[in-house]
């Protein structure tokens, strides 16, 4: 895939999601939009924040059936978001780096 197209692709994500809430939103269903308001993306990552399960749970709703989608969280504790591994223990937010990556142009 072209770089180009790449990017593309992340738009369409996007959009994908954005016509979702509008359609939340248009059928009124306010709890449902407060449950997803905590969503984050940057490209291809997704992190969802506090939202008891509710996005995966409707990913058939939103993207069409051709598209494939990866679920990498393990449970509902942990998750990773870019370079970060995201975990929640006792009620506290814990985050690492999962790899250092230095780039030195000489």
């Amino acid at each position: 895939m072209f770089l180009h197209q790449q990017y593309a692709f992340h738009l369409y994500l996007h959009q994908y999601e954005h016509e979702h809430f509008i359609k939340l939103y248009e059928d009124n269903k306010v709890e449902e939009l407060a449950k997803l308001e905590h969503i984050f993306r940057y490209q291809d990552d997704l992190l969802c924040l506090n939202d008891h399960g509710l996005f995966e749970s409707i990913l058939s709703e939103i993207y069409p059936p051709e598209m494939e989608l990866k679920v990498e969280n393990e449970d509902s504790c942990s998750a990773s978001f870019l370079d970060l591994a995201l975990t929640i223990n006792k009620g506290v937010l814990l985050k690492s780096l999962i790899r250092e990556m230095l780039l030195i142009f000489q």
